[in-house]
């Protein structure tokens, strides 16, 4: 009688029932050898932890082919489009060079048009 106390107190209906859905020993109506249940959970788990091994690494593989790739697209864009900037301001610059140029020559031009001019008129008045 204490000891059906002493059980009663452990509250064993809310402990999981004897009945389980896995087959082991203690549940099953045949007995089972442990080492082949052991095997065959070890085995199942084994393989699990393989085939997800597995799927990581392919994802993995290819997680980084697409980043290759991307980053490859990206520096390839980055290229082409520095290569425009640097295209681009060297024709700017060199428009600005080539403006400048004729405007100096221009300048030159007419200041030595202007100095012939005037040795000439002080020649022109002495006769």
């Amino acid at each position: 009688m204490v000891a059906v106390k002493w059980l009663s107190r452990l509250k064993l209906s809310r402990l999981e029932p004897l009945t389980s859905p896995y087959r082991h020993p203690h549940n099953s109506s045949t007995p089972i050898q442990p080492s082949i249940a052991v095997g065959e959970s070890t085995t199942g788990r084994m393989n699990l932890d393989t085939e997800l091994q597995r799927m990581f690494e392919s994802l993995t593989d290819r997680l980084r082919d697409e980043i290759a790739r991307q980053l490859s697209e990206a520096v390839g864009e980055v290229a082409g489009a520095a290569r425009t900037d640097r295209e681009a301001a060297i024709n700017d610059a060199v428009a600005r060079t080539r403006l400048e140029v004729e405007r100096d020559a221009a300048a030159r031009l007419h200041e030595e048009i202007a100095a012939a001019e005037a040795k000439e008129k002080p020649e022109t008045k002495k006769p």
